[in-house]
């Protein structure tokens, strides 16, 4: 992946601190289901909660309104299905996963999926609703429709220091093997796009993870 595809990949990652399922997502009153029109309202403010004190570019707020999602999915109402929200029984959307079976890019056109590729894009818990194994739940949902859509391998970027990262190992993805000229080049853009400290303190940049699906 280049690495301006990588980094802006791996920015949209956050699950918390815990890394165990302390809890099923039904013990909580929590279910997985896609993503619908109506909820574009929670929905930004789950992805604000995660997401809306980053910044790109090391100025462009990352938080996005509800009519933004909105625009988005009129226009390519497909990619609703390719969303998994976690709802509390109130309706409100506590978490979701973004993903992109082959032959889908992911949706901002950065990533090119290969045949047999499903690509997470975005993880986000709400700060909420962590510890209680919404991340592991929305990834098992993602992994068991690439597999209906005839995936066999799950891939996905994460900034070095994100503490998702102990999830995706635990779960079973693995770091892909990089050349220094793509280490450096991802540190590079990491602290272009991101910032410090992931751009210029070690660990630095961010990494390709891939799980083989059985």
């Amino acid at each position: 992946m280049p690495p301006s595809a990588l980094v802006r990949s791996a920015s949209f990652h956050n699950v918390g601190a815990s890394t165990s399922a302390s809890a099923n997502a039904e013990d909580t009153g929590v279910t997985i289901t896609t993503l619908t029109m109506d909820r574009f309202e929670s929905f930004a403010k789950c992805h604000n909660d995660s997401f809306g004190t980053k910044v790109s570019c090391l100025c462009v707020p990352v938080a996005s309104g509800p009519d933004r999602f909105r625009s988005f999915y009129t226009k390519n109402p497909d990619r609703l299905a390719l969303c998994g929200v976690a709802l509390r029984a109130s309706g409100e959307v506590v978490g979701y996963v973004q993903y992109a079976p082959f032959p889908y890019s992911d949706k901002d056109g950065l990533h090119e999926t290969k045949e047999g590729e499903c690509y997470v894009e975005q993880l986000s818990v709400s700060a909420g609703a962590r510890g209680l194994g919404l991340g592991t739940r929305l990834l098992e949902w993602c992994e068991a429709r690439a597999r209906d859509a005839g995936c066999n391998h799950m891939t996905l970027a994460v900034i070095n220091g994100n503490r998702a990262r102990a999830l995706y190992e635990r779960l079973g993805y693995v770091a892909v093997e990089q050349d220094c000229v793509d280490e450096c080049c991802g540190c590079l853009f990491v602290f272009l796009l991101v910032g410090r400290p992931y751009g210029l303190c070690a660990p630095w940049g961010a990494v390709d993870m891939r799980k083989e699906l059985k």
